[in-house]
């Protein structure tokens, strides 16, 4: 009996560092750090955060390019306001849209950067100035592989 014990002790420990111990794909900037959803795929750009009613405090949205650009976004049928941070390709920030704000009448303004990215990640409307995070800050990606 006693053996089985331990064979249920290893066998629980196993499990809970396969389940427990699975992370959250993660932006951090040097102490702060946001949950992030991956976004690779055309379909998934377009729909983005539209019709999301909410987003956790340190949550927030990666969108992944294939090549670095001026990528473009809108907040056609996003309920909630946004900060959105375009990253090149070196993890560096290189521009910041605060606050962009829905836009309920189906004409929005279009967002861009001055510079190329890699990718945008959009997070609460705040959270940039809250956290100080300003262009040339570096991102740092923890992300598992895809």
């Amino acid at each position: 009996m006693r053996n089985y014990k331990w064979l249920i002790m290893l066998m629980l420990v196993v499990i809970c560092g396969v389940s427990c111990g699975r992370t959250e794909d993660k932006v951090c900037f040097e102490s702060v750090c946001v949950n992030v959803e991956i976004v690779q795929t055309p379909e998934e750009r377009e729909r983005g955060l539209q019709q999301r009613e909410s987003l956790a405090p340190h949550a927030g949205m990666l969108f992944i390019f294939t090549q670095s650009g001026r990528h473009g976004f809108w907040m056609k049928e996003t309920l909630i306001p946004l900060d959105m941070l375009w990253i090149n390709e070196r993890q560096e920030v290189v521009h910041i849209q605060n606050n962009a704000v829905p836009c309920p009448d189906g004409r929005c303004e279009i967002y861009s950067p001055p510079r190329k990215a890699l990718y945008v990640l959009e997070v609460n409307a705040g959270f940039a100035e809250k956290y100080g995070i300003k262009p040339g800050a570096r991102a740092d990606f923890q992300i598992r592989p895809q």
